[in-house]
């Protein structure tokens, strides 16, 4: 193109862990800031099915096929001490009571097995289908729901492999084993089948949800406090690092931006365009890099792409937004029409339990964790609780569930006063939007003393004027209401 001239490069950044080197290709502008594209690192998909679901199952069955190894061994073993020992256990289990009690058991275990899961699975299908696929992702990571498949897949490897192995009138030990596994199997299906139903209750999904948003919360303290929050390198030279691949933001390794920063030999600053949990497609600019010389920004731009991890899903290990996101589709699709409020109320509530944990600003000390970096990353966490309320009054004017936008301004009343002043102006802002739609609802007796609360939130913090359109909106339903009244009389 006439006007443009275009160098290309190719620089390379430190190598992070499981990463390719961070290399790009730089390509400078006369006409705009030059731009690192490059691969960032791929989440092994191999290592993330182990580390969400099927590490605990396989390492169970592999206890279930290393115990058959041994019974069987026992059971063929001509040693006298083994010999003893499997006369002993014959004295209790007749052998040949054992083979028939294996050839009956085994096929009726694994029938009640794959008839229980495949009811489970429908249940839990079902719950998802009616408050959204926040419930099979808490199915999927819970340790205990683990533990449970793995040991009946386990005993299932048992029973096949002492069948297929040990000749009848031979498994003893085997079949004794089988005999006690059977019965711990039995009494453990009923606990899995109340897990599974206690699972499934709203209240269960949130609590856990909650429990993963402020343990996801605690994992990005390092990267919250060496970061700030405003850029100081305005007007210098900028390198855009972009990716050229799509996925979620599932880490970002703010070491590996250290190491870079410290290589550096004049001025330099980071500024992420994303946050973690952002989908980002092909082109997509993860970061600007600022600063004076052309290698200090091109190497920088590269280490950006080796510290980002992506991946198809998003990590709520890692990931608090994600979190918030999963109750804030909860709660919208509860305050629809046609569904139970008290689904509604229980994400509600799960939102109100982070915004007080988050909503009173905390900034960690940046020395704990290696000291400031020249890195901006805005964090937008607690201002997606404050969305997520606001998106359920919005729902609750179509559905015309009124108790429940009345637990929201009962909220936002409570919290206003106790919010940092930047989120306390972010409220204000989400209240004065639906400020129409939350008057709109039939003014109960609740509702009334909802909007008086906000109201005197709204005027000890200081925000008069929101206050005084809440007034003058409650004032017109108050007389409205008088005049029906007064109609009737």
């Amino acid at each position: 193109m006439p006007g443009i001239s275009t160098t290309d490069r190719e620089m390379c950044g430190p190598a992070g862990a499981g990463g390719s080197g961070g290399c790009g290709r730089m390509d400078e502008h006369e006409d705009g800031p030059a731009v690192v594209s490059g691969r960032p690192r791929q989440r092994n998909r191999l290592r993330w099915a182990m580390k969400e679901f099927l590490l605990p199952p396989l390492l169970i069955v592999g206890g279930g096929v290393v115990l058959a190894a041994v019974a069987v061994t026992i059971d063929r073993a001509s040693a006298s001490w083994l010999v003893a020992l499997r006369d002993a256990v014959a004295v209790i289990v007749p052998p040949a009571a054992s083979s028939t009690m294996l050839q009956t058991v085994t096929p009726g275990m694994l029938t009640a097995i794959s008839i229980v899961f495949f009811v489970m699975l429908m249940a839990v299908q079902q719950q998802a289908g009616t408050y959204t696929t926040a419930v099979l992702d808490q199915f999927m990571q819970r340790r205990l729901n683990h533990i449970f498949f793995g040991l009946f897949i386990g005993l299932a490897v048992y029973y096949v492999a002492v069948l297929t192995v040990v000749a009848p009138g031979q498994a003893v030990v085997s079949a004794a084993i089988a005999s006690v596994l059977t019965m711990v199997a039995l009494v453990l299906l009923l606990v899995f089948i109340y897990n599974t139903f206690d699972q499934l209750r709203p209240s269960s999904s949130a609590s856990v949800i909650v429990h993963n948003a402020l343990r996801a919360r605690r994992t990005q303290q390092a990267l919250l406090a060496r970061c700030r929050s405003t850029p100081q390198l305005t007007g210098t030279a900028t390198t855009r690092a972009a990716v050229v691949h799509s996925g979620y933001i599932v880490d970002i390794d703010i070491d590996v931006l250290a190491a870079a920063v410290a290589k550096t030999t004049g001025p330099v600053e980071v500024e992420f365009r994303v946050a973690l949990g952002a989908h980002i497609v092909t082109g997509d600019t993860v970061a600007d890099v600022r600063g004076s010389h052309d290698a200090d920004r091109g190497r920088l731009a590269a280490a950006v792409l080796d510290s980002v991890t992506i991946g198809r899903t998003r990590d709520t290990s890692r990931d608090a937004g994600y979190s918030v996101d999963q109750l804030a589709a909860m709660a919208w699709t509860a305050s629809s029409s046609q569904q139970d409020p008290e689904g509604a109320a229980v994400a509600i509530g799960a939102l109100h339990s982070l915004l007080a944990s988050w909503g009173s600003y905390y900034e960690p000390a940046a020395g704990r964790f290696g000291g400031p970096l020249p890195v901006v990353y805005s964090d937008e966490v607690t201002h997606q609780v404050l969305d997520a309320l606001t998106a359920v009054i919005v729902a609750t004017g179509q559905s015309g569930q009124h108790q429940t936008c009345c637990q929201v301004l009962r909220i936002f009343a409570e919290m206003l006063p106790r919010l940092a002043p930047a989120y306390q102006q972010a409220a204000v802002e989400d209240i004065a939007r639906v400020i129409s739609t939350a008057t709109a609802q039939v003014l109960t007796v609740r509702m009334e003393r909802a909007i008086g609360q906000l109201r005197w939130a709204l005027n000890e913090t200081g925000y008069q004027h929101a206050a005084g359109r809440l007034e003058e909106a409650e004032s017109e339903l108050s007389r409205q209401v008088r005049e029906l009244v007064s109609a009737e009389q």
